[in-house]
């Protein structure tokens, strides 16, 4: 029998990648918790059918101005529209050499929509109101294994990087501490929109 999800929320989760989307399954053992293949730019979801909508870490990848025309069909009058993304704290002393290994190979290195501001991009959709964005500090305990892992998926960097990435990715090996868990401060910035239909 599964378990109810938190809040007691009904939760669509859209996913394009079928191996993604089996292990989001796995991981989401709750009775009220859907997988279906879709975009955010064409979700297949029913006309205002959610009272919020989230992109988690996937904002800057997809067509925004087609994610956010999507997002405003698919949400009820009032609801709300979220984005956020985890920021590595770059002041942090291991991240600091982290970002100087990078740049020494790749100079022109970006981090990309993630970290630039979302309020111009949100309001030039017209169908949102009451822009908002916050943060919060947090420290995360990782094991160093899916320290590596996360930055051997980073298609940000990986895109940037082409014939480098793996010599980037063996200095940020060479600098990760080896003890079997490392302590990784982030900041979660969060976006948030009121839909004004």
């Amino acid at each position: 029998m599964l378990a109810s999800s938190p809040l007691g929320l009904n939760i669509v989760a859209l996913e394009p990648n079928q191996d993604m989307r089996k292990q989001g399954v796995q991981k989401t053992n709750f009775d009220q918790v859907s997988w279906c293949c879709g975009t955010a730019e064409k979700s297949g979801q029913s006309r205002e059918s959610f009272r919020l909508v989230t992109f988690g870490s996937s904002f800057n990848v997809v067509d925004q101005k087609l994610a956010l025309r999507e997002t405003a069909r698919v949400l009820k009058p009032g609801a709300w529209f979220a984005c956020l993304w985890n920021h590595r704290d770059i002041d942090d002393e291991l991240q600091c050499k982290i970002e100087k290994s990078i740049s020494r190979q790749l100079p022109e290195y970006s981090y990309g929509l993630r970290r630039e501001d979302q309020h111009s991009i949100i309001d030039s959709n017209g169908s949102f109101k009451h822009i908002q964005k916050f943060s919060s500090p947090h420290i995360a305990t990782v094991k160093r294994a899916h320290f590596m892992q996360a930055w051997n998926s980073h298609l940000t960097l990986k895109r940037q990087a082409g014939a480098k990435f793996e010599s980037i990715i063996k200095a940020i090996d060479c600098l990760a501490p080896a003890s079997n868990t490392l302590q990784i401060p982030y900041t979660t910035v969060v976006w948030m929109a009121q839909c004004q239909k």
